[in-house]
């Protein structure tokens, strides 16, 4: 039995932030949510598909490319990301959040990035990405029926869905004491050094939560997690516990 995860920076593999540019900024976690789901599991292999600032459309792109390979009782977790993402630039999937974070020009030509400075001006409406969202969770939705024979879970990161109370983004933002202290957070820190953008003990958590709902039971994300740990005392610190 193996568990394959798709999604954005909520679920971008463990090994993958300690081998990034600033690997020596994140905090050192023994496990994330899904290498403790495996063993609670006892899932043979883990296959992730994931990378920070995906689209659902790249994630759509990584299922096609793998679903042939999903055996009986293996399982499958969706992470739906935000719905104005959009995955433009076909090489860097991780720009697919251009509309609300600055584009690396290190990377992309200056054609490219005034291409994305006139779509976001003259092009961009809402309705296109709600319709696309709307699309995509369709679409995950019917991969449940299309596939019977594995277990399927479809994760909300940023946006509630049918099936799930929550999303995870209810976590990450809940870690914080109030709003003001989550806005000094990421203006003092130039990356959110959270391994999944949650603390350890909500790892553990979230993948006890995912056994439970694999078992039967419904899945809440508001509720039950490790809460406002990030204070206005603290908040300048890298926090392991």
């Amino acid at each position: 039995m193996k568990l394959w995860s798709f999604g954005d920076s909520f679920s971008v593999e463990l090994n993958k932030h300690y081998q990034s540019k600033i690997s020596d900024d994140y905090t050192i976690l023994d496990n994330n949510w899904q290498t403790h789901l495996c063993k609670l599991l006892n899932v043979s292999e883990l296959q992730v598909f994931a990378t920070w600032g995906a689209s659902n459309d790249w994630t759509w792109n990584n299922i096609m490319k793998t679903a042939d390979n999903f055996e009986a009782d293996d399982i499958v977790i969706i992470q739906a990301t935000s719905f104005n993402r959009l995955w433009i630039i076909n090489n860097y999937p991780e720009y697919s959040n251009f509309m609300m974070a600055p584009i690396d020009k290190e990377h992309i030509s200056k054609n490219q990035t005034k291409s994305i400075e006139m779509f976001k001006r003259h092009l961009y409406h809402e309705q296109m990405f709600y319709t696309l969202h709307n699309m995509f969770s369709h679409a995950c939705y019917n991969l449940g029926k299309i596939l019977p024979h594995v277990k399927l879970l479809i994760l909300p990161g940023f946006h509630t869905m049918p099936g799930v109370n929550g999303c995870l983004m209810d976590v990450c933002n809940n870690e914080f004491e109030s709003d003001i202290v989550e806005e000094k957070f990421y203006k003092y820190h130039s990356f959110d050094y959270r391994i999944n953008h949650m603390h350890e003990k909500n790892h553990l958590i979230l993948a006890e939560k995912i056994l439970k709902f694999f078992e039967g039971n419904e899945l809440d994300l508001t509720t039950g997690f490790y809460n406002h740990y990030i204070t206005e005392k603290n908040y300048k610190l890298v926090l392991d516990s």
